[in-house]
């Protein structure tokens, strides 16, 4: 399914806002109530959470335009997030969830070493 994201309510003496910087970057998945975007009146900053699971398909505004309550500024999928939970068999036959990840390749192989590290019997 498609949700639109759409500017909140602003309080009556604020005619528009600024959006300030996105989160997410368009096909990046995003947790419901994770930030998506920071939004900048006059009086405050507010965080736009997401609405529900599912994966950031399209931004209509980008950061720094000027935006009104209501006014639709970007679109998730929900239904995409399940195509990305593929399962992946390992060389020892084992399945495994695929899950988007922004983690380094560095960071990859220091996190397999400690695995492996802490999996090793003590005698």
């Amino acid at each position: 399914m498609i949700i639109e994201i759409k500017v909140p309510a602003l309080s009556e003496s604020v005619a528009e806002a600024t959006l300030l910087s996105w989160h997410k970057k368009i096909g990046e998945s995003i947790n419901r109530d994770e930030n998506l975007i920071d939004i900048e009146t006059d009086k405050v900053v507010l965080e736009l959470p997401s609405p529900d699971d599912g994966v950031l398909i399209e931004v209509i505004k980008n950061d720094g335009d000027t935006v009104i309550a209501g006014e639709v500024i970007a679109k998730i999928d929900t239904d995409a997030k399940i195509k990305s939970d593929a399962k992946n068999t390992n060389s020892n036959g084992q399945t495994s969830d695929t899950q988007i990840s922004n983690t380094s390749e560095t960071e990859k192989n220091s996190h397999a070493c400690s695995s492996k590290d802490s999996k090793r019997k003590k005698y």
